[in-house]
């Protein structure tokens, strides 16, 4: 199934069937002709048996109609739609001014994308109003978000995001609580600037296993070296750990996996400031026996987050929220 190739002759194979024999009107055709050859044996069955009178009966067939056309359109919105396009800058960068590209695996499809943040189709699957066709590289002067997406035979792709920034800023996820333990209300994330100029983080936000919006939150500032944390519950927080010396941001919707999961830092276009993956496979005292993960070089490439040995369980029960170890 990873197979490209595979994947478009499975689509394009799918498509020739939805348009021919698997068409609902098909199926529905063939369900009331087998109806209609037992619908005498139905009537004395009914005589019989008392089961299902015609009217019952034809209500069930009825449903069945329904049940499998609803069906037949879930597989074709599951199954069917072409694979994203793929966008890139021409020269490498990721902020303006820059040129991109844009290319798709599926043949002979259009590509249609926006520069204004918004998606290029509605939910009836028809073209934005905002939406480009994708005809030759184009450049991108000012910092934008470009999203895309393909259409084929009504059914579109996922979209592609590709966000034109001229800088980043250099933001850490240093330290996770994924498992505390018998109360799991004590789950948080901590995260630390690590450049050398104040960093506003009102439009950021982190998404994956846990959702947070920053703009609403308590701080909308951080300092150089300024660490801040967000919590699944700040009351059951408060009364463990010592507040006053621990700057806050908010709560987050959802919980941290305690097998393992995905944390994203977002910047204001939805572009990705820096992401990993964590397990609970990589220290036990992390998974429920009240050690946190610390990253242990924060200044390392964002790439290194996702390397097992960039972590260390906390040295002591309950983490290390609000400082960092670096062991």
């Amino acid at each position: 199934m990873d197979d490209p190739a595979y994947q478009r002759q499975f689509r394009e194979r799918g498509r020739a069937l939805f348009r021919t024999v698997w068409r609902i009107e098909n199926i529905h055709r063939v369900i009331d002709g087998l109806a209609a050859e037992i619908q005498e044996a139905q009537v004395r069955n009914h005589r019989r048996w008392g089961y299902l009178d015609p009217g019952e009966w034809r209500d069930e067939i009825e449903r069945l109609k329904e049940w499998l056309a609803d069906r037949m359109r879930w597989l074709e919105g599951r199954f069917l739609p072409p694979p994203p396009p793929v966008i890139q800058s021409k020269t490498g960068a990721s902020g303006p001014p820059l040129e991109l590209v844009m290319a798709t695996d599926e043949p002979g499809a259009k590509i249609y994308y926006t520069e204004n943040g918004l998606p290029p189709a509605f939910s009836n699957n028809r073209a934005s109003p905002f939406a480009r066709l994708y005809r030759h590289p184009f450049k991108v002067a000012e910092e934008a978000k470009i999203r895309a997406a393909v259409p084929v035979d009504g059914h579109w792709s996922d979209e592609s995001v590709f966000a034109c920034v001229r800088s980043q800023p250099a933001l850490a996820i240093t330290e996770i609580m994924y498992h505390p333990g018998r109360n799991e209300d004590l789950e948080y994330v901590e995260i630390q600037n690590l450049s050398d100029r104040p960093v506003a983080i009102e439009a950021m936000s982190l998404s994956g296993e846990i959702e947070c919006e920053f703009f609403d939150g308590d701080v909308s500032v951080l300092e150089p070296g300024e660490i801040v944390l967000v919590v699944k519950d700040i009351g059951r927080f408060r009364k463990v750990y010592p507040i006053g010396a621990i700057r806050v941001a908010g709560e987050f919707d959802g919980s941290l996996s305690n097998s393992g999961g995905t944390i994203t830092i977002e910047g204001e276009l939805g572009e990705s400031l820096g992401d990993f993956y964590y397990t609970d496979a990589w220290w036990d005292s992390t998974d429920g026996e009240g050690h946190s993960l610390e990253l242990r070089r924060p200044r390392l490439d964002p790439l290194s987050w996702r390397d097992p040995r960039s972590w260390f369980p906390s040295p002591q029960s309950g983490g290390n929220p609000g400082r960092v170890d670096g062991s």
